[in-house]
């Protein structure tokens, strides 16, 4: 599959200034439909360089999901498109790359995928997710239950009925933590992913969802050892540096 040319919207990039930009990208086409038969499972939450807990780049993503035989990952980085921008240039035709943006919402976090632009953080949890569908995104409602730190609201479970997507398995997530957010999907009956969570290269696909059947109709979830703590001291320690 060649790549093709086109500009990107005009958007805001973060925190960052507006600006428009070719950008080499791959056409769009459906999740587990890789090429070169690498199989179908995604890692769906990832973050780079681009969120301040992160060290990773783009770049460097893309060659460690090659090399674990993805076929694809999302790049959901906080208040931030730039890095999946990145991520998908990189990638060509090498695995697909979803362009998403982890949110802060007045209420929590919300994960937005198949963006095409940045969403401001700071909105409420309903206009967020009206932007993101406004896209033609996807909505999924990250780690809604997340006993090591911030980042799961009562407030924003409230409204969890309103998404696509739960996640069920976030790989920096207590096995307790992801129960409850097992049986918060099935409550809502809304079908549960998974992803890594990963702001290391060593995280990186250490939790991956089928996503044979699309997006919206993923299967079974793939789970890697890990050891949660460590990496999260790390991205504790790397948040407190000076801007």
């Amino acid at each position: 599959m060649s790549p093709s040319l086109y500009k990107l919207p005009s958007y805001t990039l973060g925190n960052h200034q507006r600006e428009k930009k070719e950008v080499m990208v791959l056409p769009d086409r459906s999740p587990g439909t890789s090429s070169d038969k690498r199989g179908s499972f995604y890692d769906l939450h990832i973050h780079t360089k681009w969120s301040r807990d992160s060290v990773a780049r783009p770049e460097d993503v893309v060659k460690v999901a090659f090399k674990k035989k993805l076929a694809g990952i999302a790049i959901t980085d906080h208040n931030s498109v730039i890095g999946a921008v990145e991520a998908k240039r990189r990638a060509r035709d090498k695995i697909d790359v979803i362009i998403g943006e982890e949110i802060r919402t007045a209420q929590g976090e919300l994960t937005g995928l198949n963006l095409t632009e940045c969403i401001p953080p700071g909105l409420g949890a309903a206009e967020t997710i009206d932007r993101i569908r406004e896209q033609g995104g996807v909505v999924v409602i990250p780690h809604p239950f997340y006993s090591l730190r911030r980042g799961s609201s009562q407030e924003l479970r409230l409204i969890a009925d309103e998404v696509d997507l739960v996640e069920v398995f976030n790989g920096r997530s207590l096995a307790f933590d992801n129960a409850r957010a097992k049986r918060l999907a099935e409550r809502l009956g809304k079908p549960g992913v998974g992803g890594s969570d990963a702001h290391f290269l060593f995280e990186v696909g250490t939790v991956a969802v089928d996503l044979s059947k699309g997006l919206l109709n993923p299967g079974r979830i793939l789970v890697r050892p890990r050891i949660p703590l460590i990496p999260i001291v790390a991205s504790f320690l790397l948040k407190m540096r000076p801007r």
